[in-house]
């Protein structure tokens, strides 16, 4: 970027970024970013553009956020240098996060739908009170749990959350274990909703015979989550549209019920269990598509970023803009 790096100035960015590769309002599910002020803003600016960018969310970077979770927890330390036993201790506690680093940051798997169990056992597992816990490792481990539930807000989830969507749709965490049953029972009635509107969008594309343009995108964006009485009504009793659905193959509802009943196992990864099993649940399957392409972290980005240190450097400096993207894309795509 040529110009300051404002929230505005880096969310007109993507908007060109996004138009240029024809990108309609409805895949622009999410925009996965770290805990800048300037990328928050850049979100909420995105978010006053439904007609561009439909209902897409902003999705903290995993990665940064531990660290930053990390380097909080560090602060509560006075170490000395005889204090290598509270050196270890605090090594135990904080190897897990390491460890859920390393797997959110994964690039050729599905990653964003294991964020929220992750976090739970990992406050469940590692991080409660032990009765031999030193009272530094106690602080330690509640300054993690904190930061964790206020970064990650926790307890401000609302049902259409990007991660719980996403994590619904994931056969190992489908039964969403760290919720109530009412909470749980909200989460479904979102992904209902969502995979009955992608589902009748993609068959209005299918029968017009062309892919959504942009003068239709308008059209094909996410409508916004119901309310909760609506949602309360959903689950007590079934539309005249559901009904009328339900003559034309299983509504998403009665899919729904059915994939939560669902034992097969995943073989060879989550994107290739919905490809084989999208004809016994078709809506479904849309709504997995839609969500199961966020990544849990910047890191795939911050990967391109480093190559191009490489691209432009000293020797290499009057580059113009538009021949540095062109190299970066090259770079990476030809060495995959």
């Amino acid at each position: 970027m040529e110009v300051n790096h404002t929230g505005v100035n880096i969310a007109e960015q993507l908007g060109e970024v996004a138009d240029a590769f024809a990108i309609p309002n409805y895949k622009r599910v999410a925009v996965v970013h770290d805990n800048a002020s300037n990328m928050k803003l850049c979100t909420e600016t995105l978010k006053k553009e439904p007609e561009k960018w439909g209902n897409v969310q902003g999705v903290y970077c995993s990665g940064h956020t531990l660290q930053l979770i990390t380097k909080k927890a560090d602060r509560t330390l006075d170490l000395t240098a005889d204090q290598w036993k509270l050196a270890q201790e605090t090594a135990e506690v904080l190897g897990p996060l390491i460890t859920l680093t390393e797997l959110l940051s994964q690039e050729e798997k599905v990653s964003l739908s294991a964020t929220m169990q992750m976090l739970f056992n990992l406050k469940r597992r590692h991080l409660s009170p032990k009765e031999d816990d030193s009272p530094v490792i106690g602080e330690v481990k509640k300054t993690l749990v904190t930061e964790i539930d206020s970064r990650w807000k926790l307890s401000l989830l609302e049902p259409s959350s990007i991660y719980l969507l996403s994590s619904a749709l994931d056969q190992r965490f489908k039964h969403l274990k760290f919720f109530t049953n009412e909470k749980k029972d909200l989460v479904y009635i979102e992904v209902v909703r969502l995979a009955e509107h992608l589902h009748q969008r993609q068959t209005v594309r299918e029968v017009e015979g062309e892919p959504a343009t942009s003068d239709r995108e308008e059209e094909t964006a996410v409508p916004p989550p119901k309310k909760k009485k609506q949602q309360d009504m959903l689950m007590q009793s079934e539309s005249d549209d559901e009904e009328e659905q339900e003559h034309d193959g299983d509504s998403a509802k009665k899919e729904m019920e059915k994939y939560l009943r669902d034992t097969t196992t995943i073989q060879s990864g989550l994107l290739a269990w919905w490809k084989h099993n999208s004809d016994r649940y078709p809506k479904l399957a849309c709504a997995a598509k839609h969500c199961l392409c966020v990544p849990a972290t910047s890191t795939p980005s911050e990967r391109i970023f480093s190559k191009a240190g490489y691209i432009v450097n000293k020797t290499r400096s009057s580059l113009l803009p538009e021949n540095v993207d062109k190299l970066i894309f090259l770079a990476h795509n030809m060495c995959r």
